[in-house]
């Protein structure tokens, strides 16, 4: 139908621009996370370029461990 690519472009534009600041880099992860692992199965799966896989997850996990704080209060309890 044609919509998958200009909603991979979108997708990818907006968390980009996320991860410019400080301030909007977590959702900026969160958006581009799904993308991350199609594209980390896509090469171990079906390329067979596990190197290759390895590099995009490595880099989002070293992000994602920058901003765990942020991602810490997802998972906090918030007093009644």
């Amino acid at each position: 139908t044609g919509f998958m690519n200009p909603a991979l472009i979108v997708s990818f534009l907006v968390a980009g621009v996320a991860l410019l600041f400080n301030r909007t880099a977590p959702i900026g992860l969160i958006i581009v996370a799904p993308s991350i692992f199609v594209i980390t199965c896509f090469h171990w799966f079906l390329s067979g370029q596990y190197v290759w896989g390895s590099i995009w997850p490595i880099w989002f996990l070293l992000l994602a461990w920058r901003y765990r704080r942020v991602f810490a209060r997802l998972w906090e309890r918030q007093p009644a």
